[in-house]
């Protein structure tokens, strides 16, 4: 008889060269024999008695080690899809953003000579938060938003909720329907066909068009409101404009209006 360990001594085999070497051996004279040869863990008392049971020559896995099993990372699981590129994502004051999952220990390994293969444990998650977001006081796992705004994941890994939303130039039909909790900046025009939705107040540099635009807030318009009749500007507040054309304009509060009115249909309930 022979004993073969693996190389990474993981897995030992017995080698039986002729079925007379164990017709007349017991279990404990294997064992004895194979503990002889340096392996003193994982092994199979199973396959060593069926082997005698039915004896016969060839190569036996008698004995096997575990190995070593690294622990996992901790990670960020997000409410949204963050992998997805997109303008907007509205998340509400004390929303849930994100759940931080802890990393995992690692299971040490043997091996079948009896040395302990030391496992890793997972590194936690790094967790950057910037503005409007913080750690629950419920639940230490759950990043909550602080304030209504729009949701961003910077580069650096950094969770932030801004409340300001800022578009450098126009607004169009390609943005789609635009629907945002906060304050929204739009550095040009909001142009004809566009519609748009704010949860807080809007200012526009340039001109509203044509467009379906409502404002749960105040509205400062740094142009005017102009087109065809077809658009519609309805503020729950107040608003400011220079000039109104031709345009439908709903306010519930004050209307001030800097220049002139032409053809306008103006409601102000201030």
């Amino acid at each position: 008889m022979k004993i073969k360990i693996s190389p990474d001594k993981l897995r030992a085999y017995l080698i039986v060269e002729s079925r007379n070497e164990i017709e007349n051996l017991c279990v404990d004279d294997i064992l004895n024999f194979v503990n002889s040869n340096g392996v003193v863990q994982g092994v199979k008392i199973s396959e060593i008695q069926a082997l005698l049971n039915d004896p016969k020559e060839g190569e036996f896995l008698i004995a096997e080690g575990s190995p070593a099993v690294n622990g996992k990372d901790g990670y960020i699981s997000f409410e949204f899809d963050v992998s997805r590129k997109t303008l907007v994502r509205n998340v509400k004051a004390g929303e849930k953003i994100a759940t931080v999952y802890p990393p995992t220990l690692g299971v040490d390994g043997f091996t079948v000579t009896g040395e302990i293969l030391k496992a890793k444990s997972g590194k936690p998650a790094d967790v950057f938060l910037g503005q409007n977001v913080s750690i629950s006081e419920s639940d230490s796992s759950v990043i909550t938003a602080t304030s209504d705004g729009n949701l961003v994941v910077n580069e650096d890994g950094t969770i932030e909720v801004s409340p300001v939303l800022s578009i450098e130039g126009n607004v169009d039909v390609t943005f789609g329907p635009l629907n945002f909790v906060g304050t929204l900046i739009v550095k040009g025009d909001i142009k004809s066909g566009a519609k748009v939705d704010v949860g807080k107040n809007l200012e526009v540099y340039g001109n509203i068009e044509d467009a379906d635009v409502e404002v749960k807030g105040n509205a400062l318009i740094g142009g005017g409101f102009i087109g065809y009749g077809k658009g519609r500007l309805y503020v729950h507040g107040n608003v400011s404009l220079r000039y109104i054309t031709n345009q439908n304009l709903v306010a519930d509060g004050d209307v001030t209006i800097k220049r002139e009115a032409v053809n306008a249909n103006i409601t102000c309930g201030g």
